[in-house]
């Protein structure tokens, strides 16, 4: 009779690997909004960032190497929106640089929902550091 035992023993540690699970990342964007960040990245960032979004001039921005920049939602707010593109610093609106933000997060795997990435105001999840999600190897599809 010690297959209950092993049993409940067994489910009471799934439950606690599930509970120590990282939740999945909420929402910052809509598709559309993505979408139209799409044909941004292809106008100002690709240039530098390649169309892939594999580096080349910039750094990657997907993947490993996006993922090992440690860079905070915050930190990624900022650095688009105040330094890029680099040609021409701050030149975009917020609305597009709200776009292109959430282009690279639907590229890097990040769900899209009923709430559009701020253009001003708060940065969402701000002190959250950007992760490629779900174990892509390559960019989700685009928006």
């Amino acid at each position: 009779m010690r297959v209950p035992h092993i049993a409940a023993i067994a489910a009471l540690l799934l439950a606690a690997i599930g509970a120590n699970a990282p939740a999945p990342p909420a929402a910052m964007f809509t598709a559309a909004q993505a979408h139209d960040g799409l044909a941004l990245y292809g106008q100002y960032c690709s240039k530098c960032h390649a169309a892939g979004l594999t580096g080349g001039l910039g750094p990657d921005l997907f993947g490993r190497a996006f993922t090992a920049s440690s860079l905070s939602m915050g930190a990624l707010n900022a650095e688009v929106t105040r330094e890029m593109p680099q040609d021409n610093p701050g030149s975009l609106t917020p609305a597009q640089y709200a776009a292109i933000i959430a282009y690279l997060l639907a590229a890097n795997c990040y769900p899209a929902g009923p709430a559009a990435y701020p253009a001003d105001g708060p940065v969402p999840n701000r002190a959250t550091k950007v992760a490629t999600q779900d174990g892509a190897t390559a960019p989700c599809a685009a928006p």
